[in-house]
């Protein structure tokens, strides 16, 4: 029924659907405004059993825009690797559906703190994007993949 997205991820700076020649931008946060959930505008806990704080950071901007920001989310998570040790976030901006085949490529930014501690393997953590075809808790993974500390992603 609905798509929703859901993104696991640390920080997420501009996000935008490209719908043939046009776009269709989610969120650039340049105030905000952009970052509390406020139905269906914004940006809410979706799952998983980490702590988290969403808020704006109008000094940080992937396109080095003053005039702009991006959204900053601070999750804490367990010492421990086992549990549920892991966040998502969502939006309701399309509820209850968005056909997803009319757009061509989905684009965002992330910028993982760079004081943040490495994993094993030197990166700093796993990102998954996924769309809801559902009100439920099912999805379809479009992206996924371990992160540093500055990721760009481009999904045609």
């Amino acid at each position: 029924r609905g798509l929703k997205l859901a993104a696991l991820g640390l920080l997420a700076l501009p996000l935008s659907f490209g719908l043939g020649r046009a776009q269709e931008v989610v969120n650039r946060f340049d105030t905000a405004s952009e970052v509390p959930y406020n139905p269906p505008q914004g940006w809410r806990y979706d799952f998983g059993g980490a702590g988290f704080a969403n808020s704006w950071d109008g000094t940080q901007d992937a396109n080095g825009n003053p005039l702009s920001g991006s959204m900053k989310v601070v999750i804490s998570f367990n010492s421990s690797l086992g549990g549920n040790n892991k966040l998502a976030e969502t939006t309701d901006r399309w509820y209850p559906g968005l056909n997803g085949a009319d757009y061509s490529s989905l684009d965002f930014d992330i910028k993982i703190d760079p004081d943040s501690a490495p994993d094993a393997f030197g990166l700093n953590g796993y990102f998954a994007m996924v769309i809801r075809n559902t009100d439920n808790y099912n999805y379809n993974q479009q992206f996924a993949d371990a992160v540093g500390v500055n990721y760009q992603v481009n999904m045609p």
